[in-house]
């Protein structure tokens, strides 16, 4: 509605009706601002904004998790090394057992969680990794705090039979043979390694470990390779209950 057109409704006193026009196409030329009711153009809009910011967002990343692994050195447990000298050392021992590029990344910040909680730290690291690196590589992360407990579990007081509380996902179970659960999983062999070779060899002050610094160029090379995954969409004859 033009501007002369509005003054003269309003002389005419129909003002009322001059601003519900004008609010009207106020309104018909807002954007939609829920996601369940955008136009194609919005979502293509969205789509190329992610896909044009998806080296930025890599780059961030490198950078948060480099300071992560930094966080902590905050945190000493009593292991006669702070937390990031564990993590540098297990990664430095992986590099040197000769693991791939992404494993050692993941070595490198597999208990870099503790800084948000330790109960449950591997799930945060391996929820971090997920979207850079394979499901193995995931799954060793995510679950090897059980296999770690085969050995201090015995050592930190009377373990109570297995039960499901011990069936992965599990995150602050001491039962040394937990672990035994998983024996089937394809990646079961690679968490032995890891935990076995690595991790829990990764608490001398004597070892000669590599500084965060030569993890680097790795951390951006795998938190760059991709920054998410998309799942097709499920059909109709895989629903549930079909």
């Amino acid at each position: 509605m033009s501007e002369g057109r509005r003054r003269f409704l309003a002389f005419l006193g129909m003002g009322a009706l001059a601003s519900a026009g004008a609010a009207a196409g106020a309104a018909k030329s807002r954007r939609p601002t829920a996601m369940s009711d955008w136009t194609p153009e919005q979502f293509l809009r969205w789509s190329e904004t992610m896909r044009r910011n998806a080296g930025d967002l890599a780059s961030r990343t490198s950078i948060e998790i480099l300071a992560l692994v930094e966080k902590c050195s905050a945190i000493e447990d009593g292991s006669g090394v702070t937390q990031k000298e564990h993590c540098l050392q297990t990664a430095t021992r992986a590099l040197r057992d000769g693991a791939d590029e992404e494993l050692i990344v993941a070595a490198l910040l597999h208990d870099a969680g503790k800084i948000y909680d330790g109960t449950n730290h591997g799930a945060i690291a391996a929820e971090i990794l997920r979207p850079h690196v394979s499901r193995e590589t995931y799954q060793v992360i995510r679950n090897h705090t059980t296999f770690e407990a085969r050995f201090y579990g015995a050592h930190l007081g009377p373990v109570e039979a297995p039960d499901r509380s011990c069936v992965p996902p599990v995150y602050a179970c001491i039962d040394p043979t937990a672990y035994r659960n998983m024996e089937r999983e394809s990646w079961y062999p690679l968490a032995m390694r890891f935990t076995g070779e690595w991790d829990q060899r990764s608490f001398d002050p004597e070892y000669d470990t590599l500084p965060l610094a030569y993890f680097e160029p790795m951390v951006r090379r795998v938190f760059g390779r991709r920054s998410f995954a998309l799942a097709a969409p499920a059909r109709a004859s895989q629903t549930p209950g079909r």
